[in-house]
């Protein structure tokens, strides 16, 4: 999807709908998205209403509603401590194990791709990339886990000529 075209949004969307009606547990690697502020949108999203101000109140969540989101979301979700957590591929897919063992998440998500800690070393880029999502597969065989990699690309640029994206 192209920038700011709502990819987070929906896989959020995905992941609460897929743990209210299935009761699915998930693990969390967002790197632009602080746990805090994740759990407000996944509250919005498991209750279909609005955490911030709303002119007409019938759209923001009630108390019980709050509690009853904030309670999924603790119970569901595990977010990812980026500041003691090696950020590497491997790193990232060591932590989904441990994540799957010790809570039995059913879904982990990459969110995004481009803030993983990236070591070339003596490939190619592309050798790389193909190396990363092998044991990316490997590792959702193994666990029968499902997967989400967002990849969030570089900005669209205008044609100058017309002032319309290519």
């Amino acid at each position: 999807g192209i920038p700011g075209s709502g990819k987070s949004e929906f896989i959020d969307y995905l992941m609460a709908s897929l743990t209210r009606f299935h009761g699915w547990s998930w693990g969390i690697c967002s790197f632009e998205c602080q746990p805090q502020i994740h759990v407000t949108k996944l509250a919005e999203k498991l209750t279909n209403r609005s955490f911030a101000f709303r002119k007409d109140a019938i759209h923001r969540m009630t108390k019980d509603q709050f509690e009853y989101a904030v309670g999924m979301v603790d119970k569901y979700f595990h977010f990812v401590n980026l500041s003691i957590v090696d950020v590497t591929m491997e790193g990232l897919i060591k932590k989904a194990e441990e994540m799957v063992l010790r809570y039995g998440i059913r879904g982990f998500l990459f969110d995004p791709w481009n803030c993983i800690e990236h070591k070339y070393e003596d490939q190619s880029e592309t050798k790389y990339v193909l190396e990363c999502l092998n044991k990316l597969i490997n590792f959702l065989d193994k666990y029968k886990v499902h997967g989400f990699l967002v990849a969030h690309p570089t900005k669209l640029m205008k044609n100058k000529q017309t002032g319309k994206y290519e």
